[in-house]
């Protein structure tokens, strides 16, 4: 597999599911989430959590398409969407996210970064939208990028009985 495909699917997987619950009433993101990502004709499942102070986490999967894959996850951050103009409504359920995966463990190796514009449902049942996905340099600049979609819903705590 090419190696733009493999950075990317991990990219999209890192940036791809937020948690929320209660969200929408809070303006906030918190909790574990499950999340399909679309990339170049590849869907695939993430974990992502999101805790109230603006922090996110993400688990990628193993095995294909993943099975030569030395990470295991990605950190980011997440804030709320600042409404602009007139359409301020639909920007209320908006949110920024920026995730970040190293390639390996050697130091002098590509950073690889996401960034996701959420949308929550009124419900807080549904999150979703697209992403953008850069590998950059050493020095920052971006290698190669690519794009894709995210569709995520949240886990919720299941007393044992």
């Amino acid at each position: 597999m090419d190696i733009r495909k493999i950075v990317g699917m991990t990219l999209l997987l890192l940036m791809l599911a937020p948690g929320a619950t209660a969200a929408h009433k809070s303006g906030k993101l918190s909790g574990t989430w499950i999340a399909t990502v679309s990339f170049e004709g590849t869907n695939f499942k993430v974990l992502e959590n999101f805790t109230r102070d603006g922090r996110t986490t993400v688990l990628l999967p193993f095995g294909p398409p993943f099975q030569f894959e030395t990470r295991v996850g990605g950190l980011g951050e997440w804030r709320k969407r600042a409404p602009e103009g007139a359409d301020r409504k639909n920007e209320e359920n908006q949110f920024d996210v920026t995730l970040y995966f190293f390639d390996t463990q050697d130091v002098g190796t590509f950073l690889q970064r996401s960034r996701i514009k959420y949308t929550l449902s009124d419900d807080s049942k549904h999150l979703s939208g697209p992403f953008k996905y850069q590998v950059l340099d050493l020095d920052g600049n971006i290698v190669f990028s690519g794009d894709g979609f995210v569709d995520a819903t949240p886990l919720e705590v299941v007393p044992l009985e």
